[in-house]
């Protein structure tokens, strides 16, 4: 039925931009806490409007006037399994965001929808106003059931949505059966959110697929989407709305939350033209917007539920979208970077603040750090195709000229990092069908001894690929790790990452991560210890990441807690730095 809508729409959402009056006047969206109290009261006051509506259980939103502020954790619900842990996390949520505001628009609120930018208190984010009776009730229930009493979501007055039959199992056991459940929150109160200096790093990548994570096998490598998701929702105490990455947009503070989400998206887009466009990766196998079956990421697709192509809302001043972001107290100075060619078509894009000559679609530029609200100071100029300057700070970067490399099946333009796999298990002989790529390595032999049968053998950009006597395949990551994965032979391979396999068995997708040693944290001499929240000058560590979450996403567990342990040894560095040492 999903497949169907998507299909049935899709050939009206590549041109949903072109019906709207090109963007001149963006409306900006404010941070909660510089908002006034009566604005605070209007916004709340809406969002018990939507609220209070019917739910509909609408497949895709048509009417934002209509529209439950239930049914959008139903539909959210729904999508779950394909806008998280792939490409289409972003663009996903900013459709989601641009529905809201067009309900909520539509239920008494004015102008752009405000986001709450906790990073800027992170160690005291539960004294925030929002956590108050006049607002969304309180950080943490002191009721048995850790129901949220107090404010205009409490027990009393709200519930959270039904799901529907079939995806009542995203909910990972909570709110079962139809009757009205309330709003679960048991937040995590006394425990330190990201730090913005750890956001601040996702700055410093040239392309989406960096800035989103690939590489890191997670679209969240710094945590701070699930730090925000859990450390308000809690886990420790319950299994509280906001903390499940499916159902949170029951609890309000969703909105707010990915409002800030979005935001640092648009910050890294604004910084050079060609990130204005710029959008690869893998999808989730199955996702509707994805009818031929190639899970990887294009701007040409659907966004799941929204009714709205990838490529229409990659600008938040384009066609479709026009908003902007106010500037709050997290926005640090960002790092020096150095400007990809930008394509030739983002011409009708530019960039806040840059400047500079050169024909659209060629060159590059230098961005030097900076703060504001993604105000890049750029210059540049040429017109030579995949030409690349070195950044002021930052480091050299290859050229960027694309070369095609010969396929066993008919090439697609697809991503440049990921390669599919078809595996024929009656001849055992595996067939790559690629595209372009990003740079050009050559093609090396892999020797096979008595215990190994090379079926094929393949150096692509990431990976080698050898087929082994006993049916199972070995993927080599061609990177200086030189890790590898074995896929069992009762495991079909559907595609082959820069940092894992996704692999089909029985009807059930799994991902196959290669082994990653536990490095857990060490710590650093001269650091103190059990530093709290409350401490005037060093810095607490943040709240780990659930086990659920992880799960939930198909996370490598390892590498989440390894990289939750190199920033513990981070804080105690500028503990030393910024603190001083303390006696052993």
């Amino acid at each position: 039925m999903h497949r169907a809508v998507v299909l049935g729409v899709i050939t009206s959402l590549l041109i949903a931009g072109s019906a709207n009056a090109s963007c001149s006047s963006p409306y900006t969206r404010p941070e909660w806490s510089t908002l006034s109290q009566s604005q605070k009261a209007l916004y709340i006051t809406a969002l018990k409007v939507l609220a209070n509506r019917p739910q509909s259980r609408q497949g895709v939103v048509s009417d934002p006037s209509s529209i439950s502020l239930l049914d959008f954790t139903n539909l959210h619900a729904r999508a779950s399994p394909w806008a998280h842990g792939s490409a289409e996390f972003y663009p996903y949520h900013r459709a989601m965001m641009w529905k809201f505001e067009q309900a909520m628009q539509s239920a008494g609120w004015i102008g752009g929808v405000p986001y709450w930018d906790w990073p800027a208190m992170n160690t005291n984010w539960w004294s925030s106003d929002l956590f108050t009776a006049s607002y969304i009730g309180e950080a943490k229930s002191s009721s048995a059931s850790y129901c949220v009493t107090q404010g205009q979501f409490g027990q009393s007055s709200y519930h959270v949505a039904v799901l529907d039959p079939d995806v009542t199992s995203y909910a990972n056991g909570l709110h079962q059966g139809s009757s009205p459940q309330c709003l679960i929150r048991c937040g995590e109160v006394g425990s330190a959110a990201t730090y913005p200096d750890e956001i601040n790093s996702r700055y410093s990548a040239t392309t989406y697929a960096d800035f989103r994570g690939d590489s890191h096998s997670d679209d969240d490598f710094t945590g701070y989407h699930a730090s925000g998701h859990e450390i308000v929702g809690g886990y420790s105490a319950c299994n509280g709305d906001m903390a499940n990455p499916s159902i949170s947009p029951n609890d309000p503070a969703f909105w707010l939350h990915h409002g800030l989400v979005d935001k640092i998206w648009w910050r890294w887009q604004t910084r050079c033209a060609a990130f204005l466009t710029d959008y690869e990766g893998p999808l989730t196998s199955y996702d509707p917007i994805d009818p031929t079956g190639s899970d990887v990421a294009v701007s040409t697709q659907a966004v799941d539920t929204w009714q709205v192509s990838v490529a229409s809302v990659l600008n938040t001043k384009g066609d479709l979208l026009c908003y902007t972001y106010a500037s709050s107290g997290s926005d640090l100075s960002m790092p020096a970077i150095t400007c990809p060619a930008a394509s030739s078509s983002s011409s009708g894009s530019s960039t806040t603040g840059s400047s500079g000559s050169g024909s659209s679609g060629s060159g590059s530029s230098t961005v030097s750090a900076n703060s504001g609200s993604g105000s890049a100071s750029s210059s540049g100029s040429g017109s030579g195709s995949g030409s690349v300057a070195t950044a002021t700070g930052g480091s050299d970067a290859s050229a960027t000229g694309s070369a095609t490399i010969a396929t066993t099946a008919s090439s697609s333009d697809i991503s440049d990092w990921v390669t599919p796999m078809i595996v024929g298990f009656v001849a055992r002989k595996i067939s790559f069908n690629t595209g372009h790529r990003r740079d050009n390595n050559s093609d090396s032999s892999v020797d096979a001894d008595a215990s190994i049968s090379v079926i094929s053998t393949r150096t692509d950009k990431h990976y080698i690929a050898i087929t082994q006597a006993d049916n199972s395949t070995l993927i080599i990551f061609n990177n200086a790790e030189g890790k590898n994965v074995t896929v069992p032979a009762d495991q079909t391979i559907r595609f082959v990452y820069r940092s894992y396999v996704e692999t089909l068995n029985n009807g059930t997708l799994t991902r196959l991560y290669p082994y990653n040693e536990y490095k857990p944290y060490v710590h650093v001499d001269g650091a103190p210890v059990n530093v709290t929240t409350g401490d005037p000058c060093y810095r607490a560590y943040t709240l780990p990441m659930s086990d659920r979450w992880i799960k939930m996403h198909q996370l490598d567990w390892a590498k989440v807690r390894n990289s939750e342990a190199r920033a513990m040894e981070r804080i105690d560095r500028w503990n030393i730095e910024n603190c001083g040492p303390v006696s052993s």
